[in-house]
C-alpha cells in the first residue's frame, strides 16, 4: 500500500502524462498527443500536477490498493462536467457494487442528477457541506491535479484515497474500459473478459416516471430516434434534413427528435423538410436526460453525433448508428457490448458524413439489428 514515489526525473515527467497507470492499455492517441504536444509542455503539465499533490498534503495518503477492510467510498467526480465523461468514468461502478462495497457518489448538479436512484450508489449528491469523513473508508478521485482534489482537500482531508488517473492525462482513450481496468488493478483482481464488457459498459437506471412519460409521447410507437444539435460546430451535423429525407424514401414512417434547445432551428428545418410525409415526434429542448433515456430506450434506432446524447443512447439496448469526425476513433467511445456501425467524417467537420450513409446504416439496422464488436 502507500504513497506513490514522486519522480521529478526529465523522462518521468514527459512520460506521465502518457502513459496509462494500467495493467493493461486500452485504446488512445498517447503516441500521437506526445508527438504533438512535446517533451517540455507535457513535462511542465506533469510536474505541475506534482507540485500541487506535494503541496496538498494529501500525498502520503495516496495508495496503490484499496485495501480488503475498506468498504466504505466516496467517488468524487470532479474536473471533468461533461455527460458522455461521466457515463464513461463511472461505468465501472457496478464493478465495486459486485465485490461489496457501499459507494456514494460525489458530482456536478446535473451529474448527480442523472445518477440519482442508480441501483449500484448508495447515495448520490453535489452538496460538498453534507460530506462526513466518518461516512467513509476512502475516497476515489479522478487524478491528481487540483480540481479533482478540491473537495477531498476541503472536506475529506484525512482520508486515505486512490487516484483512478493519477498524472495520466491529454491523451484522447476510452474512459470506460480504463476506469474499469484501473478499478480491477485497485482491487487486486483480474476481470474475465465476459465480466470486463459488462462493467466498462455504460449504464443508467430506467427511470419509471421517465418510462411512462416516453410511452405517452410516442403512443407506444417506436421510431427511429435522430439527436440532433451540439456544442462545438465541427461537431455537431447539420444534415439531418437531408438523413430525413432518404429515410422517407427508404420506407420509415416515424421519427423521433430529440436535443437541446440550441437544436431548435435544425429540428424546424427536419420537419420542413419531411412535409408531412411521415410522423415526426419533435422532442427537441422539451426532454431531460432522463426522458431521453427512456425514449432512446423504446426506439428501434438511434442515430447520434459523439457527444452525451450518444452516451445516453448506448446505455439502451437499442442500435446506435455513432457519427464521428476524423479526430475522435469509435474505439475511444463505443463500448465493447455496442449495438449498431459507427461512421467516420473523411474531415474533423461532422458535415463531411454523406447523409445517405447515415440513412443506409439506419436503414441496415432496422433490417438486421447490425451488431458489432468494437476492437
Amino acid at each position: 500500500m502507500g504513497a506513490q514515489a514522486c519522480d521529478w526525473g526529465w523522462s518521468a515527467l514527459t512520460q506521465a502524462c502518457v502513459s496509462q497507470p494500467l495493467s493493461q492499455p486500452v485504446p488512445a492517441n498517447d503516441a500521437a498527443f506526445a508527438a504533438r504536444k512535446g517533451n517540455l509542455r507535457l513535462a511542465v503539465r506533469s510536474a505541475r500536477r506534482q507540485l500541487t499533490l506535494a503541496l496538498s498534503g494529501q500525498r502520503p495518503l495516496l495508495h496503490s490498493r484499496i485495501a480488503p477492510a475498506w468498504r466504505r467510498a466516496l467517488w468524487v467526480h470532479e474536473g471533468m462536467p461533461q455527460i458522455g465523461d461521466a457515463m464513461m468514468d463511472l461505468a465501472p461502478r457496478s464493478l465495486l457494487a459486485e465485490r461489496g462495497l457501499s459507494v456514494d457518489l460525489f458530482a456536478a448538479p446535473h451529474i448527480a442528477a442523472l445518477f440519482e436512484g442508480d441501483p449500484w450508489l448508495r447515495r448520490v449528491t453535489c452538496d460538498a457541506a453534507g460530506l462526513r469523513a466518518d461516512d467513509y473508508d476512502f475516497v476515489i478521485a479522478l487524478g491528481n491535479d487540483r480540481k479533482s482534489l478540491r473537495v477531498k482537500r476541503e472536506r475529506l482531508a484525512g482520508l486515505p484515497w486512490v487516484s483512478l488517473q493519477g498524472y495520466y492525462g491529454g491523451p484522447d482513450f476510452h474512459r470506460a474500459r480504463f476506469a474499469t481496468r484501473r478499478l480491477a488493478d485497485l482491487l487486486g483482481s483480474a476481470l474475465a473478459e465476459d465480466a470486463y464488457v459488462a462493467h466498462s459498459a455504460q449504464k443508467l437506471r430506467l427511470d419509471p416516471a421517465a418510462a411512462a412519460c416516453a410511452a405517452e409521447c410516442t403512443g407506444g410507437v417506436p421510431s427511429v430516434a435522430l439527436a440532433l444539435g451540439g456544442v462545438h460546430a465541427e461537431r455537431t451535423y447539420h444534415r439531418w434534413p437531408e438523413v430525413a429525407e432518404h429515410l422517407v424514401r427508404g420506407g420509415v414512417r416515424q421519427l423521433l427528435l430529440l436535443g437541446a434547445a440550441n437544436a431548435r432551428a435544425l429540428a424546424n428545418a427536419l420537419v420542413a423538410a419531411v412535409d408531412g410525409r411521415i410522423a415526426v415526434q419533435d422532442r427537441v429542448g422539451r426532454t431531460d436526460l432522463h426522458q431521453a433515456h427512456a425514449l432512446f430506450a423504446q426506439s428501434r434506432v438511434a442515430a447520434c453525433a459523439d457527444g452525451g446524447l450518444m452516451h445516453i443512447a448506448l446505455a439502451t439496448p437499442t442500435p446506435v448508428v455513432a457519427l464521428f469526425t476524423s479526430a475522435i476513433a469509435p474505439q475511444w467511445r463505443l463500448p465493447l457490448n455496442g449495438r449498431g456501425p459507427s461512421i467516420v467524417s473523411p474531415s474533423q467537420a461532422l458535415d463531411g458524413i454523406a447523409p445517405q450513409a447515415v440513412a443506409d446504416a439506419v436503414l441496415a439496422a432496422l433490417r438486421d439489428g447490425t451488431l458489432s464488436r468494437i476492437a
